[in-house]
């Protein structure tokens, strides 16, 4: 088989520090909302829908700010030195406040008019729009939830009435402005004003009512948008590569200024003219215990480098979630009436969701042009692997060799040395070549010689 060769960047910190990559063999897989760019994975997700769905959400929000309340109260050092019963005692009770809450909360007239505004007038609504109008219903919202957490233990000794209502006429009035006739968003100085104002006036509520942290309130929109979109596509992993060792910028970026050290993998080649390497530890399977770990094949995966990106539907994509979960929580509505955008799950559906998931793991904008990146990926649909990153391991033979960086220290430099050299030693055959990256004044790239004193060692070892 045909052999390529794909470049790792590494700091020294990963590779003979605590994560100790090299004696390990092993390849760590980061979780997308850590990656250093936040436009990678990045999808344009709109909300279009019609009654039944607008309502749900609504409703959905309302259960999402009670349990944010009651998990910021029963944290309080006051909640916890009570017995654990009593604790108990006091989530029983919410429960059952919240459903009597919950039907009012449904029944306002202000919530219906709410609703039929955003069902009938709107359409893909990006986050930022719907952050605004679930800034503009939280008023309305914790006063419901004050009055579900008032003469309980939990301490919000205060009621609120039916006077704190939802301005709807506000939103009518600005709300639209948002967006001007196109799907970018154009903030013009009176609808940015305007909308501030509302936003201070309801933290000031917060604040004379002496209800949670007004920072703690602000963030409950986006935090509930950030939630909802997890419902859509599961998490998904990413361990990179390159295919040239070349660029200074990408040396000073992913290989801490020079100082670590740039890994070459010797990739094989399969009948799909795919590269890819064998990793262990990966799941390939589930059995009775639960996931089966085991040797599975990555394929290296071409990064595809753009500024356009599909838009979606977020009630459309809800594939992460079980199917009797989304039609209860979404797609039903009053006398089980189902809504008219529930999607039919049949096999083109799956094949145009997955398209979807997949793209935008393999998608960068044009700036990241120059690193001609490569990807292994993992979806992690059903939760098994690690959530904080997840490390796999490769066999030592698909490391062909090592590029020490220009400002790697000599201290560093004999470290992973002897770590190549004990391994080599138990092989006893080691195809292994340590390189030395210099700048070349003449291309203006950072090139390397190849090592042949300390190649030769392994190789005599």
């Amino acid at each position: 088989m045909k052999e390529d060769v794909f470049y790792r960047f590494r700091k020294i910190e990963n590779i003979i520090g605590e994560k100790n990559e090299l004696k390990n063999q092993s390849i760590f897989f980061c979780p997308s909302n850590k990656l250093n760019d936040p436009c990678e994975g990045y999808r344009d997700v709109y909300w279009d829908g019609d009654t039944i769905l607008w309502t749900n959400l609504v409703k959905n929000y309302f259960e999402f700010v009670v349990k944010s309340f009651v998990a910021w109260e029963m944290w309080s050092d006051r909640i916890l030195q009570l017995s654990e019963e009593k604790r108990r005692n006091i989530v029983v009770e919410i429960v059952h406040k919240f459903v009597l809450e919950d039907e009012k909360f449904r029944k306002r007239k202000d919530i219906k008019k709410f609703v039929d505004y955003i069902s009938l007038c709107r359409s893909n609504i990006r986050r930022d729009e719907l952050e605004y109008y679930l800034h503009a219903i939280t008023k309305c919202v914790v006063s419901h939830v004050v009055n579900i957490m008032a003469d309980t233990d939990l301490g919000l000794n205060v009621k609120i009435g039916d006077k704190d209502f939802l301005n709807v006429d506000l939103m009518e009035e600005i709300l639209p402005e948002i967006l001007k006739g196109s799907d970018t968003l154009e903030y013009g100085p009176k609808t940015i004003s305007d909308i501030s104002n509302e936003i201070f006036k309801f933290e000031e509520w917060y604040l004379k009512h002496k209800i949670a942290d007004k920072l703690f309130i602000r963030q409950l929109p986006k935090t509930y948008i950030q939630n909802l979109e997890s419902e859509m596509y599961p998490q998904w992993l990413t361990a990179c590569f390159m295919t040239d060792a070349t660029n200074s910028s990408v040396w000073g970026n992913y290989a801490d200024s020079h100082k670590g050290v740039c890994l070459m993998f010797r990739a094989n080649t399969n009948s799909r003219n795919e590269s890819f390497l064998t990793l262990s530890n990966a799941i390939h399977g589930y059995g009775q215990n639960g996931p089966v770990r085991g040797e599975s094949d990555f394929s290296f995966r071409k990064v595809q480098y753009e500024n356009k990106i599909e838009p979606v539907n977020f009630f459309a994509e809800l594939g992460n979630i079980p199917i009797p979960e989304a039609n209860k929580k979404w797609f039903l509505g009053e006398e089980k009436k189902l809504s008219q955008l529930a999607p039919k799950i049949d096999d083109e559906w799956r094949r145009k969701y997955w398209d979807k998931f997949e793209s935008p793991i393999v998608r960068k904008t044009k700036d990241w042009e120059y690193e001609n990146e490569y990807r292994f990926t993992i979806c992690n649909m059903m939760g098994s692997y690690n959530t904080e990153g997840e490390v796999l391991n490769y066999k030592f033979d698909s490391l062909a060799g090592l590029i020490y960086g220009i400002n790697t220290s000599e201290e560093d430099k004999e470290k992973i040395f002897n770590i190549i050299f004990n391994k080599c030693s138990v092989k006893k055959v080691c195809k292994f070549s340590f390189y030395q990256a210099y700048y070349c004044t003449e291309t203006g790239k950072i090139k390397n010689y190849k090592l042949n004193a300390l190649t030769e060692s392994l190789i005599n070892n």
